[in-house]
């Protein structure tokens, strides 16, 4: 059986052997990255590509429908530096 799997992040270094995978597998794969690390280059042939962020969906839209319905979907989107509102402490 087929899966349909949506792969964020997937024009990454992780997400695009991920996908990689999935195709092996014979899985029906779409990648979803923005392309602000990742490169177009990097997604594996025979994926659907979508360039979006996963976090910003499309105007008049809830959330991205590059791969609806799926079956499974493998977040690898990678933001450098954590946001300022994250801080880290030390429990006392």
């Amino acid at each position: 059986m087929t899966r349909k799997v949506l792969v964020t992040g997937g024009a990454g270094f992780i997400g695009s052997h991920v996908a990689d995978a999935y195709l092996a597998a014979g899985d029906d794969v779409t990648v979803l990255d923005d392309l602000s690390i990742g490169k177009r280059e990097q997604v594996p042939a025979g994926a659907t590509f979508v360039q979006a962020d996963v976090a910003r969906p499309p105007r008049g839209s809830s959330s991205p429908r590059a791969a609806s319905p799926c079956s499974t979907i493998m977040r690898h989107r990678w933001t450098c530096g954590a946001p300022s509102r994250i801080r880290c402490s030390t429990p006392r």
